[in-house]
């Protein structure tokens, strides 16, 4: 290949990837775009249960830093449009190294959302220190669950691989 042939090739290939990676973002997945040879994680994230019923549907998460790292902190921030007040609340997160559930976090809803917390657009700021043991490349799944009594505020699955 002549050397405009093979720039405009990488060109089109990194373009390619930042409008998958702007596309995977509206789907509420986190994508980075790296240059040819690099490796990148992809943290990914979903709903779960019946959104529909839940006091504040996510409508976005954040998770930093990126890639997460082995034996450091994970800041993970839930964005959701909340339909009512929210007064008080529990959090549970399932934390999963590939298939195997090793631990089990309970906390106050009102630690990582100031309370009362009014209805419309709300921030959850939620901290996990991914064990130190775990190696490079291992699948990471954290299951959330906040909720107020027998109500389900939100509830979210946030996958990615340890970089």
């Amino acid at each position: 290949f002549p050397i405009d042939s093979m720039i405009a090739a990488i060109f089109g290939t990194l373009l390619a990837l930042a409008t998958t990676a702007g596309a995977a973002s509206l789907a509420g997945e986190t994508s980075l775009v790296l240059p040819p040879g690099a490796t990148a994680t992809r943290i990914e994230w979903s709903s779960c249960g019946d959104v529909a019923t839940q006091i504040c549907p996510i409508s976005n998460i954040s998770v930093s830093p990126e890639p997460v790292v082995a034996g450091r902190k994970v800041d993970i921030k839930v964005f959701c449009e909340a339909k009512s007040e929210t007064k008080s609340g529990e959090i549970e997160a399932q934390v999963f190294i590939g298939p195997i559930k090793i631990d089990t976090e309970k906390d106050s809803y009102c630690k990582v959302t100031k309370c009362p917390a009014p209805a419309g657009r709300r921030l959850s700021e939620i901290v996990h220190v991914v064990p130190k043991e775990a190696p490079k490349g291992t699948a990471v799944t954290i299951h959330t669950e906040a909720k107020d009594e027998d109500k389900v505020i939100w509830c979210n699955v946030i996958h990615f691989t340890l970089g």
